[in-house]
């Protein structure tokens, strides 16, 4: 296996080269096709997870992305599998 990895050099200060990269850039084969994903069932990558507390109670915030199907609010949804195999059904109460 040879794999060719271009060294482009670029000023930070001038901006020379910028050009260059952004020309290999855009000639890159696009890595995913996510269009063909769309109809597939949901599958969203969680990155992170935050917890907020608040008055009355909580949140628990997830960030990620959905990597394939869809997802709108108000869709319940399954999260897991936890520590011990299991899922749990959620509400998506907003999406950003």
């Amino acid at each position: 296996l040879q794999v060719i990895c271009p060294i482009i050099p670029i000023s930070c200060v001038t901006g020379e080269g910028l050009d260059m990269l952004h020309h290999l850039l855009a000639s890159l084969p696009k890595r995913r096709r996510h269009q063909n994903k769309i109809e597939r069932p949901l599958e969203f990558l969680v990155e992170d997870i935050f917890h907020k507390t608040q008055t009355g109670g909580g949140a628990t915030i997830v960030f990620g992305f959905v990597n394939a199907g869809r997802v709108s609010v108000g869709q319940r949804v399954f999260v897991g599998p936890f520590q011990d195999g299991t899922f749990r059904t959620v509400l998506v109460k907003s999406i950003h």
